[in-house]
């Protein structure tokens, strides 16, 4: 799937209860009209929240990972009819970035070069890292 629709939905869901939701909401809405003129996405996205507040609320993770998968869903379809469209919602995802979250991700590049020498040990990882060693 295209990282731009895997972090959409995550993202999006992501920044319901931050400060950021309102830049969020108005650029998704100025992206949406762009190309669907009659989508009624403001009364979407604030549906969305209520329920996503709901979810948190009742400590329905279940909801809110669907509630993810509904959104990336309708970026696919956006970006399936204006594939353009994806340079911008990349754009707002730079602009309106995640919260820390289990559901964050982030578009980018990661380079990462390594080397080990004679008996030593390194590990490289992009996200969270848990390491236990069970060596004597």
């Amino acid at each position: 799937m295209d990282p731009v629709v895997t972090s959409f939905g995550a993202a999006l869901v992501a920044a319901m209860a931050t400060h950021e939701w309102s830049r969020a909401h108005a650029g998704v809405v100025a992206v949406w009209r762009r190309y669907r003129r009659d989508d009624p996405i403001a009364a979407d996205l604030d549906a969305l929240r209520e329920r996503v507040t709901g979810a948190r609320r009742a400590g329905r993770a279940d909801v809110e990972d669907a509630l993810v998968r509904i959104w990336q869903a309708r970026a696919l379809e956006l970006l399936m009819d204006h594939p353009e469209a994806g340079d911008e919602l990349r754009a707002l995802l730079e602009r309106v970035p995640a919260p820390a979250a289990s559901a964050q991700v982030t578009i980018g590049r990661v380079t990462m070069r390594g080397e080990a020498h004679g008996t030593s040990t390194f590990n490289q990882f992009v996200g969270d890292q848990h390491y236990h060693d069970h060596r004597p």
